[in-house]
């Protein structure tokens, strides 16, 4: 179906759904749901007051060290 043959109450409904796909694609957490392993929470948990700023990189390499991932 063309959008010149839609009605606009048809072309009002395919762009609520484009919009409304589009946003919950935007504002969903792909995380929802999941738990984290208890030693990684522990992890995160006892470095919540570090005030140092660490690279991604050196984080990764602890965990791994660690072998929490």
């Amino acid at each position: 179906m063309k959008v010149s043959d839609m009605t606009v109450e048809e072309f009002t409904g395919l762009m609520e759904s484009i919009i409304e796909r589009k946003l919950s694609e935007y504002f969903n957490d792909p995380d929802e749901g999941l738990e984290l392993k208890d030693d990684l929470r522990e992890y995160l948990e006892s470095h919540q007051d570090d005030t140092d700023t660490i690279s991604f990189d050196q984080i990764k390499s602890d965990l791994y060290d660690r072998k929490i991932i």
